[in-house]
């Protein structure tokens, strides 16, 4: 047995790993973007308002500047329809990348569950083969503790007989 384990799918987990990360943080990314038209367009609505309060304020409406609103109200109404179809192709992608995310972790669950698996399976063979040389040195142990006290002759000791007729 090897003194450390080794998984052989190591690389392929690490790969994996990698490929989780940038997916994660490609929909993080995502949800920025999308994060960032939410207050975009909250920022256009709010600048709409606002235009149209000053113009309620106001002492004196002219002609043109209800022109002016309109063509505004016009523009922040178009821009509010752009950045609606852009937070819809956004939310699309933003599913795809949550479904990309959740195979990545899926795979690298599954390898990790297996690495995970293969080093127990690595831990009790160890132990086992621990067990079986202890059991082998504790038995050769004790038979040379009973062949000294024997005194055998296939021990290398004579038990104190030497050369006596």
């Amino acid at each position: 047995m090897s003194n450390r384990f080794v998984f052989p799918l190591q690389k392929a987990l690490d790969w994996y790993r990698q490929i989780l990360t940038v997916e994660k943080e490609q929909l993080q990314r995502i949800l920025g973007e999308i994060r960032e038209l939410d207050r975009l367009a909250s920022s256009l609505e709010r600048r709409r308002h606002e235009e149209l309060e000053q113009l309620q304020g106001a002492s004196l409406l002219l002609g043109r500047d209800l022109i002016m609103l309109s063509d505004y109200a016009a523009l922040i109404r178009d821009e509010l329809c752009r950045m609606r179809n852009v937070r819809i192709r956004k939310e699309a992608r933003l599913i795809e990348q949550r479904q990309r995310v959740a195979s990545s972790y899926r795979r690298v669950r599954s390898i990790e569950r297996l690495e995970h698996r293969r080093r127990e399976e690595w831990i009790r063979a160890c132990s086992i083969e621990e067990n079986s040389v202890a059991s082998e040195l504790f038995l050769s142990a004790m038979l040379r503790q009973a062949s000294e006290r024997s005194g055998d002759p296939s021990s290398g000791n004579l038990g104190g007989e030497i050369g006596g007729d």
